[in-house]
Parts: structure tokens; C-alpha cells; sequence
């Protein structure tokens, strides 16, 4: 195969193009990685580097992030590596949108219950009271 896999290749070309502030960069580097997560060529380059990962070299990356691992918790991390597939991807990151869209569903229906709180609890307050005398 190739070179080895570097996230930084999933930006692509992040500095063309672009935004004046920093908020369009940002919206413009997750629009790039989130149109890379779907394409099948970022995913087989992905599978491709994790099936060749060594015990050796996540020890080494641990080693360096300073979390150092035993050897044979090294060989279980490898052999997990070794199993990930492109659809297995595929499946996690749809997974993971939808985990996304439901979080921001939720936050936003939290949002406007705080906003309208006080008259959510006049609306309940005069159904409560015409269930009183109804």
C-alpha cells in the first residue's frame, strides 16, 4: 500500500478556499471531515493502517502519550485493530450521526422549555385550576 495513515490528511485542502472569521473555518475544517468520514477511500486507508498496526507501535504511541501499557494489553489492542472492517466504519459513524442529531434534538427542545418556563407553568396552572371547577 501507501503511506501511513495521518489524520491530518482527512482535512484535505483546509487552507483554500474558506471564511473570513473563525467561526467559518471551523464550519469549513468540520464540513471537509465530515464529507471525508463518508467517502469509502478515507475508510479503506483507515482499515488499511489499523490492520497493519503492531503491538510494538501502540506501545510505542502509548508510550509517548504517557500512558504506558503492558505488552499483552498491546496484543489485544492490536488484534481489536486487526478485526476493523470499512463497514464496521460505516456503521459507527452513521451510528454516531444519529447519537449526534438526537443530543442536538434534545438540547434544543431543553433550550426552548427554559425559555417558555414560566409560561408552561401558567398554562398548567389554569389547566389544573379549570380542571378544578370544569
Amino acid at each position: 500500500s501507501g503511506m501511513p495513515f495521518s489524520p491530518f490528511s482527512l482535512l484535505g485542502n483546509a487552507g483554500s478556499g474558506g471564511g473570513g472569521g473563525g467561526g467559518g473555518a471551523a464550519s469549513m475544517v468540520k464540513n471537509m471531515i465530515s464529507s471525508n468520514l463518508n467517502n469509502p477511500n478515507v475508510h479503506n486507508m483507515i482499515c488499511s493502517t489499523l490492520q497493519s498496526t503492531s503491538s510494538d507501535s501502540i506501545q510505542q504511541y502509548a508510550g509517548m502519550a504517557g500512558v504506558p501499557i503492558s505488552g499483552s494489553q498491546a496484543k489485544q489492542l492490536a488484534n481489536i485493530c486487526h478485526k476493523v472492517k470499512a463497514k464496521h466504519l460505516q456503521k459507527t459513524i452513521s451510528l454516531g450521526k444519529a447519537v449526534y442529531y438526537v443530543v442536538q434534538f434534545i438540547r434544543k427542545v431543553f433550550q426552548v422549555l427554559t425559555r417558555y418556563r414560566p409560561l408552561l407553568v401558567l398554562l398548567f396552572l389554569f389547566a389544573w385550576i379549570k380542571s378544578l371547577f370544569g
